[in-house]
């Protein structure tokens, strides 16, 4: 069986590198981004079985990209965000996220969220 793959969209490298470093050594196959432009051509190479999406980047509001990601897949959507207003939250999910998650975040529960949310689209 193939690993499960997360497509990574989050403008801060370095925090792109520890969530790819850890999620990698529970098993998933991470591709990274670092803005909107990179995300899609990501998201017409690969299939994967989730998304982390931050909502700020440096060329796109990640709101408006969950209905462009929408177009292309219907893998679930985890938007990691510094936004941590509970409106921000509704208004995520209200837009098309399956979950929400604040930063600064623990890696535990991201993988945990990341593992329940592959195993309901698998």
């Amino acid at each position: 069986m193939l690993k499960p793959t997360v497509l990574l969209v989050d403008d801060n490298k370095e925090l792109r590198e520890t969530v790819a470093e850890n999620l990698e050594s529970d098993g998933y196959y991470v591709v990274s981004a670092g803005d909107a432009e990179e995300m899609m051509r990501h998201l017409r190479q690969v299939s994967p079985d989730t998304i982390l999406l931050d909502l700020v980047l440096p060329d796109a509001d990640g709101l408006s990209l969950i209905a462009k990601i929408r177009d292309l897949t219907d893998a679930p959507v985890i938007v990691i965000s510094g936004k941590i207003e509970m409106v921000d939250k509704v208004v995520g999910l209200e837009m098309g996220a399956d979950d929400y998650i604040a930063k600064p975040f623990e890696m535990r529960e991201l993988s945990a969220r990341v593992k329940a949310n592959v195993r309901r689209y698998r």
